[in-house]
C-alpha cells in the first residue's frame, strides 16, 4: 500500500475545514496509508509578501522531508494534473520505488527556491 504524507504549515482551524479533512483522511485510508504533518506556521506581520516568514517555513518543511522521499510540491505554477493523472502517477511512483510520496504545500507566501529544488515534481491540482 502506498504511503501519502501531506506536509504544510499550520493546521486547519475552521470547524468545516477540520470536518472536511477528517472525512478525506477516512476515505483515503481505504486505498492508501495517509498522514498529515504540519510545521509551525509563522505569524505574518504585513499584508504583503513576507519573505522572512516564507524562508522560515521553507526551512521547517525541508527538515521534515526524509532523505530519499519522493517530494511533490503542490504549486499553482506546477504541471496541471487531473484526478486520473494523479491516480496514475501515484500508482507509478508506488510501483517503481515503493517510496512514500510527500505532498508539500507552502504557506500564504509560497515556498522559497530551496523547497522548489528539493521537489522531484511540481503539480497543480
Amino acid at each position: 500500500m502506498v504511503r501519502l504524507v501531506v506536509l504544510a504549515p499550520g493546521v486547519p482551524a475552521h470547524p468545516a475545514a477540520v470536518a472536511w479533512c477528517a472525512d478525506f483522511i477516512q476515505r483515503i485510508n481505504r486505498i492508501a496509508q495517509f498522514e498529515r504533518r504540519a510545521v509551525r506556521a509563522i505569524r505574518r506581520t504585513r499584508s504583503d509578501l513576507d519573505a522572512a516568514a516564507r524562508r522560515q517555513e521553507s526551512a521547517a518543511l525541508l527538515q521534515q522531508i526524509p532523505p530519499g522521499a519522493y517530494a511533490v510540491l503542490l504549486d499553482v505554477t506546477g504541471k496541471p494534473i487531473d484526478c486520473d493523472q494523479l491516480r496514475d502517477k501515484v500508482q507509478k511512483i508506488a510501483l517503481e520505488g515503493g517510496r512514500a510520496i510527500w505532498l508539500v504545500l507552502g504557506g500564504p507566501d509560497g515556498v522559497d527556491e530551496t523547497v522548489q529544488a528539493r521537489a522531484d515534481e511540481r503539480w497543480s491540482l
